[in-house]
């Protein structure tokens, strides 16, 4: 007789075996993939053969999976921002319907000659992506409730980065979670230096958020600052979804991409996961700061829905992330009455951009201080031309 279990129905009367359960599948730490039986024999020896390669998990690494990069802003329409401006009333989150790209995204002779410009002498502005934490190693005893150990390789990951022409990191990550992550930050530093790339640190619990906004607006300065020399820049925390997702956020509204945090919020989980801003707190964070904005620009306190804010809306999304029906009440509850959040939005000093971000703590090294390189020092000479007075920050 077998030494297998056999597993029973709970119908007494029907105590017939049922199909024997499939052994479970499980990763190794070498990311070799092992197996596991319920065998109740210790002596007895599992084949590996017999388990349907389908059925055993692989590790992610970062040359099966390469680290998925999502860009902010479309391609098409960052080209179009070089020469052009957002039509009256519309923003990003409208530019996004295939409709009105089409409607919009032409150029005439005039704005196809100076684009053209812009492109030979590489005056054309970078952009801004969201990844996963570079490096990341999680679940490598085995899969968790379906989900792959993940294996990934700090310099295969740089080096992809700097294929995609990012030289600046935001990292919302303290060196307590990157050392759980399996990249501690003095092999992080390393390898980011060996790539020719610049750290702002700027870190957050996990779900939360920065403890003020200046900090956070400083970060967004100095990542524009890096896009009008026409390079990219890498924003991530562990997933690239939630504190990463908020420091995009800010920089949208704070560049006048986004009329409202809830075109923000839709921006965002378009453009990169669902789930982008994960918590209330994130969510509330970003209507602070959208009320900053408007404060320091003397914009009044208004918002623009696409929510139908009369019926009953879901607090969570299907993701379990804040609903953006909900977002989108908050924003406008708070417009009403801004008193409700207002007490603490304190101005922001014009001259912090260039400064160490106050959010960098004692144990963590500052952010590297930005150097200019040749070519750099051209585009700065000749900065791109603005749009238009409104989007004085990108």
């Amino acid at each position: 007789m077998s030494n297998a279990p056999s597993m029973y129905t709970t119908d007494q009367s029907k105590l017939i075996p049922m199909q024997q359960q499939e052994p479970a599948i499980t990763t190794s730490t070498s990311t070799l993939p092992v197996l596991v039986t319920s065998n109740a024999n210790p002596t007895s020896k599992s084949n590996p053969a017999e388990v349907p390669p389908s059925l055993i998990k692989q590790p992610k690494t970062s040359a099966s999976h390469p680290i998925n990069i999502s860009w902010i802003v479309p391609a098409d329409v960052l080209g179009y921002l070089s020469v052009a401006q957002f039509p009256e009333g519309l923003d990003l989150y409208d530019f996004l319907n295939p409709v009105t790209r089409e409607e919009w995204l032409k150029f005439d002779n005039q704005q196809y000659q100076k684009f053209q410009h812009l492109q030979q002498s590489q005056q054309l502005r970078g952009n801004l992506c969201l990844s996963s934490c570079p490096g990341k190693k999680v679940r490598l005893s085995g899969p968790v409730r379906g989900r792959a150990a993940i294996n990934r390789d700090l310099e295969q990951d740089f080096k992809r980065m700097k294929g995609y022409g990012i030289t600046l990191l935001v990292c919302c990550l303290d060196d307590t979670e990157l050392e759980f992550l399996g990249a501690p930050w003095p092999k992080y530093e390393k390898a980011a230096l060996a790539h020719d790339m610049r750290i702002i640190r700027l870190p957050m619990v996990e779900g939360g958020c920065p403890k003020t906004l200046p900090e956070v607006r400083n970060a967004v300065l100095q990542v524009n600052k890096e896009i009008y020399n026409g390079n990219n820049v890498l924003a991530h925390c562990r997933g690239g979804v939630g504190r990463a997702g908020l420091f995009a956020g800010c920089w949208l509204l704070e560049n006048l991409l986004c009329r409202s945090v809830e075109r923000t919020v839709h921006v965002l989980r378009e453009r990169r996961s669902s789930k982008a801003i994960e918590t209330y707190a994130q969510a509330e964070y970003l209507i602070r700061y959208a009320m900053a904005l408007n404060h320091r620009l003397g914009l009044p306190f208004r918002a623009t829905t696409t929510t139908d804010l009369s019926r009953n809306i879901p607090f969570e999304s299907e993701s379990g992330s804040p609903s953006i029906p909900f977002i989108a009440k908050l924003e406008n509850l708070v417009l009403v009455d801004p008193a409700l959040i207002q007490d603490d939005l304190l101005p922001v000093d014009e001259t912090m951009h260039d400064e160490t971000l106050s959010s960098t703590s004692a144990t963590s090294p500052p952010p590297l201080q930005p150097h200019v390189t040749a070519t750099a020092t051209t585009h700065q000479q000749v900065p791109p031309e603005l749009c238009a007075t409104r989007y004085h920050s990108f």
